[in-house]
């Protein structure tokens, strides 16, 4: 994806989100020349201009989904949408590269998809790590930005790790607070990436944990807004059920899983009878599991 700014071009149906980054990016093309070494920008101008690319990608996600129409589509249909627009993204990406290699200092992040860029920009600050000179909250904002471009990017098994040394980074700068809203918003998008990774047991984990640490808020009376803390009790206990009885409601519709799953992790076959019948084994189990591709917004 490719946007506004282009030295000499004039743009039109400008976002606000981009509007931003057009801004950021003559700013600071102005403070420290088009030619500069991005890597000698200050950290916290970066991790400005990382946090703009990722607005102005969700802003662009939200204008090309146009609300909840796909959610009744055909699954075929959909699929063979998905397929194209792929292809059609890798060629664009194919030309954005292209483009890329003829701008210089921050022209370059006006080109492509944002939350790469992004990306991009914030493992700049992360090779600064070492350096005395950044706070915890900083590198700790850093690493929750990643986590939500990667979130974006359905790159579930890379957010994971992001918003957990982002967590890490939070409960040393707030060791005497355990309970900070920022915590617990933390872990709700750890657990966010980990449901999309179907990672169950982490996730219902994390729930838990969540829910300890919110009433222990409430107890102890440390909640800025008691009843948004009541309300979101209510929807992670629900979570959790939902969990507990879909893994109840398996087993009950489909007597079969336990079977199907011990000869999926080889506790029931020989080291010859797995390759022979790895083919039947996913058969059986796609057949009980229906995957979809996840959508968040």
């Amino acid at each position: 994806m490719s946007f506004g700014l282009v030295s000499g071009t004039e743009t039109q149906d400008v976002s606000p989100e981009e509007q931003v980054v057009m801004d950021l990016i003559k700013q600071l093309s102005s403070q420290y020349g088009n030619d500069v070494e991005i890597s000698t920008v200050k950290p916290d101008e970066l991790l400005k201009l990382a946090t703009a690319l990722y607005k102005h990608g969700i802003s662009s996600n939200d204008l090309l989904a146009g609300g909840d129409e796909d959610d009744q589509e055909d699954d075929d249909e959909e699929e063979e949408e998905e397929q194209e627009s792929e292809q059609d993204e890798t060629e664009v990406n194919e030309e954005d590269e292209n483009s890329k290699q003829d701008l210089k200092g921050f022209e370059q992040f006006v080109i492509g998809s944002p939350f790469e860029n992004s990306l991009m920009l914030l493992s700049l600050i992360k090779s600064l790590e070492d350096d005395d000179s950044l706070n915890k909250l900083l590198l700790s904002d850093v690493y929750d930005l990643a986590g939500n471009n990667h979130l974006e990017l359905e790159n579930f098994e890379e957010a994971i790790p992001s918003y957990e040394k982002a967590l890490n980074l939070l409960e040393e700068h707030y060791k005497d607070d355990s309970t900070n809203e920022d915590i617990t918003e933390g872990y709700m998008k750890l657990c966010e990436a980990l449901k999309w990774a179907q990672d169950t047991e982490n996730y219902e984990k994390y729930l838990k944990k969540i829910i300890r640490l919110i009433e222990l808020r409430v107890d102890r009376r440390k909640s800025k807004d008691l009843e948004k803390d009541k309300a979101r009790l209510l929807e992670l206990k629900e979570d959790l059920d939902d969990i507990n009885e879909s893994q109840m409601d398996i087993r009950e519709r489909h007597p079969e899983f336990d079977s199907v799953l011990k000869r999926a992790l080889g506790q029931l076959l020989s080291p010859d009878e797995i390759s022979a019948n790895s083919d039947a084994v996913i058969n059986d189990l796609s057949s009980i599991v229906k995957k979809k591709k996840p959508k968040h917004k």
